[in-house]
């Protein structure tokens, strides 16, 4: 292949992505949704513990290739969410993702198929929108109340709707 038959253009999908607006700012907020004030990390607790791991563990943490995660992590979220909100669930029903952008991302695409309509909160900070959208689905804002999504304006707007992306980080928006 010559170096002039290299044709740098994106793909279609990389096209549509690249539409989407960065999220994040180099300007830090107080409380900003899905923003690290990376100046209260606590650095020297957080070296000291992994330094401690690292000197205790064994060989089987780096052939980890369970495409859900560590299962031992998974087990202790399994009993963290039945002691702190009394829900039972198997491990095997735990997927560890590295944050909500990625969560959302995953159960979208595995869930929405084209012109699916999902609703999302008003208000919603997550990169659920773009999800939806690159998945070919439709996004139906839904305003929310003290309470969170008011389930009856959904079920007004769109009734069959595939699902519905509900961030933490909305609960505290109130109204719409």
């Amino acid at each position: 292949m010559d170096d002039n038959d290299f044709d740098p253009r994106l793909s279609s999908y990389g096209a549509a992505l690249d539409a989407f607006p960065v999220p994040g700012s180099s300007e830090l907020k107080a409380f900003w949704p899905h923003e690290t004030d990376a100046r209260e990390f606590p650095f020297k607790s957080v070296i000291r513990l992994f330094s401690r791991y690292w000197r205790s563990s064994r060989e089987g943490v780096l052939r980890n290739h369970d495409p859900a995660e560590y299962l031992p992590l998974r087990r202790a979220i399994a009993g963290f969410v039945l002691a702190q909100r009394g829900i039972l669930c198997d491990p095997s029903q735990i997927v560890v993702c590295n944050g909500t952008a990625a969560s959302f991302d995953l159960l979208i695409r595995l869930q929405v198929d084209r012109d699916d309509k999902v609703w999302v909160e008003h208000g919603n900070t997550s990169n659920a929108g773009t999800s939806i959208y690159m998945a070919g689905g439709q996004s139906i804002v839904v305003p929310m109340d003290d309470q969170g999504l008011i389930v009856e304006e959904g079920i007004t707007r769109f009734d069959k709707a595939r699902m519905t992306a509900n961030d933490p980080c909305c609960h505290s928006c109130g109204q719409e």
